[in-house]
């Protein structure tokens, strides 16, 4: 309590216990109304009072609603943005194994290529090789033949 506040039963007892004249107890009340106009925020507890507790009750039951209702539609707002951010991973997620799927048959492919390539590589090396072999019996029957036609001439 602020210096000058008074505790209230203790002014409530004071009032009561007080012997007032009309013009007093007119006086007391002009003063509280004039409180009661600067502190608005007071008033409500004021004019509740006491003495009506299921009014205060009811008041604060609307309030809990009222602020269930909010926290229910922030919930809303919240699993809205939640589906929405699955549905985005789910379409990412697609599109990722979609561009796997591609590339892997492309690497696929170019496996397939290159095993053809080696293929055709070791082919044409053993047709190389046929064909060095052929040339060297060649050559060595050419350099026979040489050999014979230059001992011929030799005997004549």
């Amino acid at each position: 309590a602020k210096d000058g506040d008074i505790n209230l039963s203790l002014l409530l007892n004071a009032v009561r216990k007080a012997e007032l004249s009309r013009s007093e107890v007119q006086i007391l009340i002009d003063l509280l109304l004039n409180k009661q106009h600067e502190a608005p925020a007071v008033v409500d507890q004021w004019s509740e009072g006491k003495a009506d507790p299921v009014q205060k009750l009811k008041k604060q039951l609307a309030e809990k609603e009222k602020a269930l209702v909010e926290e229910q539609e922030a919930l809303q707002g919240v699993q809205a943005k939640l589906r929405e951010v699955r549905a985005e991973q789910v379409a990412e997620k697609m599109q990722l194994q979609q561009r796997s799927r591609g590339l892997e048959e492309a690497l696929q492919a170019k496996h397939l290529e290159l095993q053809a390539a080696n293929s055709r590589m070791h082919s044409q090396t053993q047709q190389l090789q046929q064909m060095q072999a052929q040339i060297n019996e060649e050559s060595i029957a050419m350099r026979k033949l040489h050999e014979e036609n230059n001992a011929l001439q030799l005997q004549r």
